[in-house]
This record gives structure tokens, sequence and C-alpha cells, in this order.
């Protein structure tokens, strides 16, 4: 997966895209910030996997890679 399709994957999820970053110089790795709802959402593209940061009650959180289906 490339940025384009990640954006638009993210986008017929019903998130609206604000910005994505790049990490790092020479890394193909983005981290993608979306709204939904008038919360904002991290998504982070790395290695052609497109991940979504989860919160947990405790204030830290994880990665959990997302899967199209279809």
């Amino acid at each position: 997966m490339n940025l384009n399709e990640a954006l638009q994957f993210i986008n017929s999820l019903g998130y609206k895209i604000k910005k994505p970053e790049r990490i790092g110089f020479f890394k193909k790795s983005y981290y993608i910030i979306a709204e939904h709802g008038g919360k904002k959402y991290r998504f982070m593209l790395d290695k052609g996997k497109l991940h979504k940061e989860i919160p947990l009650k405790s204030g830290n959180s994880f990665w959990a890679e997302l899967e199209e289906i279809g």
C-alpha cells in the first residue's frame, strides 16, 4: 500500500484527513492525522502496512494493523 492508497482507504472509512507527515528523512513511513466526530485519530503507514493508534484508559496506546475488508 502506498500513501495515496492509504489516504483513499482512510477517507472511505469516514475520516477527514488533516495532514500526512513523513517520519524521518529517508524512510517511506508516514503519520496521518485524521478527524472523525470532532476527535483526532492517528494512523501510521510503515513498510506498506497501515496501522491505527488505539488509546487505552491508562493513558498508554498501541498500534493495531488495519486490514482491508473486501
